[in-house]
């Protein structure tokens, strides 16, 4: 996780809508302040929200940052390839967006 600012992605209603979270203790080398570990800890790396026909997929870090870590950009390419796809949640869920 390469960032400089405290952004983290609102936990949807939802509960389908995060496919990916980050672990409650999200470190796993070098440092990280005890303020920032709480705030990113448990909270969605990944959210889904259904538009008409199409996706939004929100990411909170770069998958592709300069190329760091190998693997990440597949991410990336199925949220843009695959996202119609996916089948919006059936539920009575509020609309976050809104």
């Amino acid at each position: 996780m390469n960032r400089n600012t405290p952004f983290t992605l609102a936990r949807p209603s939802d509960p389908y809508a995060v496919p990916v979270q980050y672990a409650e203790r999200p470190l796993m080398s070098g440092y990280a302040s005890q303020r920032r570990l709480d705030e990113i800890g448990g909270s969605p790396a990944v959210s889904v929200y259904r538009r008409g026909s199409g996706a939004v997929i929100l990411f909170a870090d770069n998958p592709v940052f300069r190329g760091t870590y190998p693997g990440t950009e597949r991410l990336l390419l199925n949220a843009i390839f695959f996202s119609t796809l996916m089948n919006a949640s059936r539920g009575d869920y509020d609309d976050d967006l809104n």
